[in-house]
């Protein structure tokens, strides 16, 4: 079954991994085969606007991406868009990297740049020339190889944010802004920080969102990438070859 919603009289697609399957049997094999209306697909989470928010909920502690660094948590202040479609997730994860590092962008305009499609989304190639079309310095899985855990945090200490596309929704870009090891030598109680494009599920759409590293790192995948070599532990970073005035904290 696909799981939809309807926020503000529109249908929100919740399994885009599910579509993909019943386009494939319905013998859609490519994803060049869709057109994109972005017109025809605005909502995201942007319509949300808190509709699930809880501030007494017993089920998830506040947090602030204000709260300071220390020995074992490292933060970094990544402003958080709320995707404005149910597929520009990679668009709105890249206009939060833009405006970490004090530029600017449309999401919607940038989606369009890089050729999202329903279902497939936006992929670590399409996502990389948009940043090196800026002249921007990229790294990605693409050029650099899988990414993991020890990767994410090194870029954090040194303040460079990190986007990755996981399972998450059936394929989601996020980008990592906080890593926190709770004081400890093992992986199992790590705590990951996201800036979430389609943050609606923690009682708090304030567009972060905790998860256990451990369990990021055995869903750091997007199934419907598959056999791009980018569908296993996807990444890209993308710094500014020049200064620009930054908006970090």
């Amino acid at each position: 079954m696909i799981i939809c919603q309807v926020i503000n009289g529109k249908y929100m697609l919740k399994t885009r991994a599910l579509l993909f399957l019943i386009l494939l049997g319905a013998g859609v094999a490519t994803v060049q085969a869709y057109s994109l209306n972005i017109s025809d697909l605005m909502g995201g989470a942007a319509a949300y606007k808190g509709l699930g928010d809880h501030p007494d909920s017993e089920w998830y502690t506040p947090f602030s991406i204000n709260e300071s660094s220390d020995e074992n948590l490292t933060l970094i202040k990544v402003p958080s868009v709320q995707q404005s479609t149910e597929i520009t997730c990679g668009s709105a994860a890249a206009l939060d990297n833009l405006l970490y590092y004090g530029s600017t962008g449309d999401e919607m305009s940038m989606a369009e740049e890089m050729g999202t499609v329903p279902v497939y989304g936006a992929n670590v190639v399409q996502m990389a020339k948009l940043f090196t079309d800026r002249g921007w310095t990229v790294h990605s899985s693409t050029t650099d190889g899988d990414g993991d855990l020890a990767m994410l945090q090194n870029n954090l200490k040194v303040g460079v944010p990190t986007l990755v596309a996981w399972a998450d929704w059936g394929g989601h870009w996020m980008v990592v802004t906080g890593y926190d090891t709770m004081g400890t030598d093992t992986v199992v109680d790590d705590v990951i920080i996201f800036a979430d494009p389609y943050d609606v599920t923690d009682h708090n759409q304030d567009g972060y969102y905790r998860f256990p590293a451990a369990r990021f790192y055995s869903l750091w995948f997007v199934p419907h990438w598959y056999p791009d070599k980018d569908a296993v532990r996807p990444w890209l970073t993308a710094t500014p070859s020049s200064p620009i005035s930054q908006n970090r904290g």
